[in-house]
């Protein structure tokens, strides 16, 4: 960065007080331009103009009128808006003012650019610092721009939150007391009337009853999905060994009837909703049980580690970010590797025609990862498959 001087030279050519040298040395490093002014009084004392002592330009553009040729003068005989506007703010401080700030903007031709003035007096002399504040002024724009989107965007989360709520409540109530009723009444028809229905009319009343729960099933998962994000619990210091063991605990009459062999490693303590840690183990345990081989010892496997994010191959990891790494494994029937992603989706089931479920549980897991700030995964090969959870040791609240 270059600095140009214009400096008030006395009779013998000698700069008056200053040091041309010494000068551009203290203001080469200068990210304002610093001009010097007196005022100009005519008879009656009154300021008609102010005189150039010293400028200091430290950026390209200048003041509108700033003499850069060499002339003494700081206005032009016909003010434009911008310089009266000036011309007011020095004359206001010559009569009183200590300190001015005073913003103003350039002719388009002149590209449109913004300026910041502080003046002040110093003695007799007026001191004018200016800086160009036009990428300040756009990025504040910008930031304007951006808080409007957000604040359209908030109210369109509001707006469908709200609405996910309503159908929510009217399918924990309204259509899941309807789904109930339609069974019963079915159920009420197979005993009352059943000599009167042939085989096949029994058949598909059967079938009509299956298909009832399978919409209760899935009625209750989709509230059970829409609640995650609106009741939660406190944050707490969360021992996973405890969550754990409570699930394995809640699911024992399944294991032992499966004769499944659940093990589990040391696992740490982090910080989350204990709430929804139970959700999420639950989901996946549950799922390493299910999706058993025929006619094979069914081993399911919970272990963790201690991982750095920059060793993490995954789009939402902070690599700077030191994760625990949950895991879950199992030797079991797996997933294609093509369904490794899709099986996080809402309503995806890979195993549909064997096994009952509504494709929402591990939906479910992945929004529980995300409300811990951090991710899960899944992989699969012929001897084993695992879903890992990665929960971020620092995060932000």
């Amino acid at each position: 960065m270059s600095t140009d001087f214009i400096l008030d030279h006395g009779s013998d050519g000698s700069v008056k007080g200053w040091h041309q040298s010494v000068l551009k040395t203290l203001f080469d490093g200068l990210f304002a331009d610093i001009t010097l002014l007196e005022a100009v009084r005519d008879k009656q004392h009154a300021i008609i103009d102010f005189r150039y002592l010293t400028m200091v330009r430290t950026a390209s553009s200048s003041l509108d009128g700033e003499a850069t040729d060499g002339s003494t003068y700081m206005f032009k005989n016909k003010l434009t808006s911008s310089e009266k506007q000036l011309f007011a703010s020095l004359s206001q401080l010559i009569d009183g003012e200590k300190t001015i700030n005073h913003s103003y903007q350039l002719s388009p031709e002149n590209s449109n650019r913004w300026y910041q003035l502080q003046i002040k007096m110093v003695e007799d002399i007026v001191v004018i610092f200016k800086e160009d504040i036009t990428t300040i002024r756009e990025d504040r724009e910008k930031i304007r721009h951006l808080n409007h989107s957000l604040e359209l965007k908030g109210r369109e989360l509001e707006l469908l939150n709200s609405e996910l709520k309503t159908f929510a409540n009217v399918a924990a109530h309204d259509y899941s007391e309807t789904l109930k009723n339609l069974y019963t009444n079915l159920e009420f028809i197979i005993g009352s009337d059943g000599s009167k229905l042939s085989n096949a009319g029994k058949a598909n009343v059967r079938r009509a009853q299956a298909a009832i729960q399978k919409l209760k099933l899935l009625t209750d998962d989709i509230i059970a999905y829409s609640k995650i994000s609106v009741s939660y619990g406190e944050l707490a210091l969360v021992d996973l060994v405890d969550i754990v063991s409570h699930v394995i605990e809640n699911l024992k009459p399944r294991i032992t009837q499966s004769e499944v062999s659940v093990k589990t490693d040391v696992l740490p303590i982090i910080q989350g909703y204990p709430s929804l840690l139970r959700v999420l183990f639950n989901h996946l345990i549950d799922n390493a049980i299910k999706f058993r081989k025929d006619h094979s010892e069914h081993i399911v496997h919970i272990k963790a580690e201690q991982i750095e994010g920059s060793a993490i191959n995954h789009p939402t990891v902070n690599r700077d970010s030191i994760y625990f790494v949950v895991t879950v494994s199992d030797n079991g029937i797996g997933f294609q590797p093509e369904d490794e992603e899709k099986i996080f989706e809402m309503f995806y089931r890979v195993h549909e025609k064997k096994y009952r479920g509504s494709g929402i549980g591990l939906p479910i897991c992945k929004k529980i990862m995300d409300i811990h700030g951090g991710f899960i995964t899944a992989k699969c090969n012929p001897d084993c498959t695992e879903f890992n959870c990665y929960f971020p040791i620092k995060w932000d609240l």
